[in-house]
């Protein structure tokens, strides 16, 4: 077995990281911890947010706005995330909590 990292954290300033850690902790959990029905969760999670209409800046269209599709920052993605994910094991009355930024 190497001596090299198998992990290594992202870094960045760009709104795809926030993605990029998110989806990279999925995979993880799936290929090298056999924790399947948590990386699903955590990939439906995802889904959830961007489904409830909330984009990084680097998914909006160059064209501008776009009806359904709120513009936020990493951190308030991050959050939509957490939060679909806290619905998908506490299942209750809504969608996607508003994140405000």
């Amino acid at each position: 077995m190497s001596n090299k990292p198998l992990y290594r954290r992202l870094s960045g300033v760009i709104p795809l990281v926030v993605f990029a850690t998110i989806l990279s902790g999925a995979m993880m959990l799936r290929w090298s911890l056999g924790q399947v029905a948590a990386a699903e969760a955590i990939e439906a999670a995802v889904a959830d947010a961007l489904t409830a209409g909330y984009r990084t800046a680097d998914l909006v269209a160059a064209g501008g706005e776009v009806e359904g599709v709120t513009r936020v920052g990493t951190q308030a993605m991050a959050d939509a995330v957490v939060a679909a994910l806290e619905m998908r094991a506490a299942p209750k009355v809504g969608a996607v909590a508003q994140v405000a930024e």
